[in-house]
């Protein structure tokens, strides 16, 4: 992560590191001028996209497009008529405030409820005022179901909004999401029906009160967006879609069982698939099966292949006939492609993955001792294949999302300029504001491949960044954390431990954690290494005076000389064994910074959905964010430049243990149960901004220019075939028995609102208006789309929207 200081450009800014309404100075740290800070962000175009090498499995990169834009758009994959795009299609993202609430589902209390919380958690004793608990900021009732309103945002709220210790007007730990499938427990796929056979769903969470009907679940975390998504080295929010793709879940070797069958001269045997940079692929394969998400529990991939292999694709939409991916293969009928999924799959695959007989039954099993094929019995093998047909297909797909028109690359690729207050806004974004320091290259993160690539990355997969300081000065001012993700405050770890969490079989999703573990000859689950001599803070060097716990007795020669900005290349300390106890380690809360590319169109914002504008996001960081304590510095000693650390610095809400230790500083990966707030996750860069007014606009706007038209509009490569929105319910039961609550999906077909089929021309080609690039989850026209609304005059600009 960025550590130095950023010359800024054009227009000189006096560094303000602190606020009036703060009732201590943040941290200021040594720092170095970068020359160009521009040259950290940039134009999309022509931007490599690292992909996996797939010469011996995709036999024609065209059709598996193809079939991956089929399956993204397919409501019949999902249980209760549910596809990928349900929850990407505005931006790649979703718009909805109908069901959208969940409760807290990943708060480490297991607290969960709807609305106002009485603690705030990670030391604070105060939340929610008693007249708000279990209510909405707005006032409403907290259940699911309702409807979200702009007076229920942002999540908290402070008696003063430019200060964050302040009192709590409102707190929750709430996240507003997607509302997925109902689930209950999967018994069948029935035969030319769109609807699986399920059990009762379980309404005591998502469900309508004294009447007994379950809801539509809703996902713990807000949906990003999908459009540049082949750019992250990563995928999720907490980083669980590994960047290697085996070919069966999101989780790359640490399922040592993941095997698919290739069809060879031996039969049928089976084989581990390792593709590496395919982390959109391991993202694919997660939302299928989820109960919360797109399936009833239990399901398979290979229960949805038998009920899609002989389906002809997207046969119950709309495609255009002039779709940009589609065209050559819509049906005369307009609804759906003339080739089912099996064709399209035998026209996109190699062979060798589904060219055993139809006939011929494979059942893949495990004794304890590792995978083995059982015959006769089971499924095909291409329904045994399906989840990797399924993932790779829709990565390639993905892969052709690539927004680069705004006008940020139109300026930097020479072919158009920036308004005064976007190039106001861009110079705070490389200076002032520090948002360059998590949201860099021309992807706008950090978490990108195009800074992220192993060990040849900038600055490698792990880091070491200076720490916002513990209380009295005994706090290791410097720690741990993967590259990419961070803890920027804005609820507090125990809400949810994202990048801190662990996968199904208890490894821990953090490269650091695996790091500390491989210095005590622990092997890594993922395929990585770490170059101590590419740490920002090498360990063994103090660190703004302050002792990093290690002596330099046994160093790792770093090569001497000077880095690009002429520093000395330090030697550092190779640290093993229990001596690795003192790595402070930051990633218990952290997430995956995400792109602002296209950010005009995909709120609600941060990992909870908590902020409804691109302005309520703005204030966030110019008030230091949502933590609270004052883990700050009062002053610096004028003789040695040494910090002096307020003895009165409160419990830090970021923090889970002795600066990021779990279990209260206790060894061991463990999870949020120890005492909270004896030590701070906190990224430094996010401290009290001191913006003006004009600064805080010209970085909205500047944000807004990161819009490409082509993305507001639906035009290519951004189309695509028609998607029903279900968007809360009723409180009846029809048709389909139960308890599921009618949203007329299941007794009308697509009466629900509905996203219309769009071809390569975009909404403009069917005579509708563009998606406004307003930054506002409550804008008027989006808030409409789908539903054959009216905008702000009540003038219907969405007429037809329900075809």
């Amino acid at each position: 992560m960025l550590r130095k200081k950023l010359v800024s450009l054009g227009l000189i800014f006096l560094i303000s590191w602190g606020s009036s309404a703060m009732a201590v100075v943040e941290p200021i740290e040594p720092i170095e001028p970068i020359e160009d800070p521009l040259s950290l962000i940039g134009s999309l175009k022509g931007q490599p996209i690292h992909l996996p090498n797939l010469k011996r499995i995709v036999r024609d990169k065209q059709a598996a497009i193809e079939l991956g834009k089929a399956l993204f758009f397919e409501i019949n994959a999902g249980s209760d008529l549910y596809a990928c795009a349900t929850c990407h299609f505005a931006a790649g993202a979703d718009a909805r405030i109908s069901n959208q609430l969940s409760p807290g589902l990943l708060d480490a209390r297991k607290t969960w409820g709807f609305g106002g919380i009485k603690r705030l958690g990670g030391g604070e004793s105060n939340g929610t005022p008693p007249n708000l608990r279990g209510k909405t900021a707005g006032g409403q009732q907290g259940s699911s179901n309702l409807t979200l309103t702009p007076e229920d945002f942002p999540l908290h709220q402070l008696a003063d909004m430019n200060d964050r210790n302040s009192a709590i007007a409102y707190t929750t730990n709430d996240a507003v999401s997607s509302e997925g499938t109902f689930s209950g427990a999967f018994l069948s796929i029935v035969a030319d029906n769109n609807q699986d056979s399920c059990g009762d769903a379980d309404a005591t969470v998502f469900g309508e009160g004294l009447a007994g009907l379950a809801h539509r679940r809703v996902e713990p975390r807000n949906t990003p967006t999908t459009i540049n998504a082949v750019f992250n080295h990563r995928n999720f929010w907490d980083g669980r879609a590994n960047n290697r793709f085996n070919g069966v879940d999101p989780f790359g070797d640490r399922n040592k069982d993941a095997r698919v069958l290739i069809h060879g001269r031996r039969g049928v045997t089976l084989h581990r698939l390792r593709l590496d940079n395919a982390s959109l692929a391991s993202q694919a394969a997660g939302p299928p099966l989820s109960p919360m998400e797109m399936a009833c529990a239990g399901k398979s991939f290979t229960d949805i292949a038998k009920k899609l292999l002989p389906m002809r694709a997207l046969k119950d939409q709309e495609v255009s006939s002039n779709d940009s991916h589609l065209s050559s293969l819509v049906h005369s009928s307009g609804k759906g492609l003339n080739a089912t999924y099996e064709d399209m799959i035998v026209r996109a695959f190699s062979r060798k993955f589904w060219g055993a007989g139809s006939d011929d039954l494979y059942k893949i099993e495990n004794n304890g001792s590792g995978p083995f094929i059982t015959e006769g019995q089971g499924f095909t093998q291409m329904e045994n294949n399906f989840s990797m047909f399924w993932s790779i297909a829709i990565m390639l797909y993905e892969s052709t999302l690539v927004s680069d028109d705004s006008p940020v690359d139109r300026y930097f690729d020479g072919d158009g300029e920036l308004s005064a207050s976007e190039t106001l806004g861009m110079n705070v974004f490389v200076d002032k504001g520090k948002c360059v320091s998590c949201h860099k290259t021309a992807m706008f993160t950090g978490a990108s491949t195009l800074h992220l690539i192993g060990e040849n990355a900038e600055d490698g997969l792990i880091e070491r960044m200076g720490m916002a300081q513990g209380a009295n000065g005994t706090t290791n001012p410097a720690a741990l954390y993967d590259n990419g993700f961070y803890n920027i405050g804005v609820t507090p770890t125990v809400h949810d431990i994202g990048l801190g969490g662990v996968d199904p079989w208890g490894n821990t999703l953090s490269h650091t954690r695996q790091y500390i573990g491989e210095l005590k000859r622990k092997k890594p689950v993922d395929p990585f290494s770490t170059d101590e001599c590419k740490f920002e803070v090498r360990i063994g060097e103090d660190v703004n005076g302050f002792d990093d716990f290690f002596t330099n007795t046994k160093p790792v020669s770093c090569g001497g000389g000077v880095d690009e900005h002429g520093a000395t290349i330090l030697d550092t300390v190779r640290v093993k064994g229990k001596q690795s106890d003192k790595l402070a380690v930051a990633v218990d809360g952290a997430f995956k910074t995400p792109t602002i590319r296209n950010v005009g169109l995909t709120a609600p914002y941060m990992h909870n959905g908590g902020m409804k504008t691109l302005t309520e996001l703005v204030e966030f960081y110019d008030r230091g964010g949502n933590r609270r304590g004052n883990f700050g510095v009062e002053s610096r000693d004028n003789t040695t430049g040494n910090l002096i650390v307020s003895a009165s610095a409160k419990g830090d809400t970021t923090g889970t243990g002795g600066l990021g230790r779990p279990n209260g500083g206790k060894r061991g990966e463990g999870s949020v149960k120890g005492k909270q707030g004896q030590g701070s996750n906190m990224d430094p860069d996010v401290v009290s901004l001191g913006l003006s007014e004009d600064e805080k606009q010209g970085l909205v706007d500047f944000m807004l220019a990161l819009t490409d038209d082509r993305v507001a509009c639906m035009k290519a490569p951004f189309d695509g075939p028609q998607i029903p929105l279900p968007s809360g319910h009723g409180v009846t039961s029809e048709q389909w028995g139960g308890n599921r609550a009618n949203d007329n999906t299941l007794a009308d077909g697509l009466t629900v609102p509905t996203v219309p089929a769009t071809g390569a021309d975009g909404l403009p080609g069917a005579s509708l208006p563009c998606l406004e690039n307003a930054g506002d989850l409550f804008n008027p026209r989006n808030v409409s789309f789908g539903k054959g609304g009216a905008d702000e005059n009540n003038v219907s600009s969405h007429g037809g929207y329900n075809r």
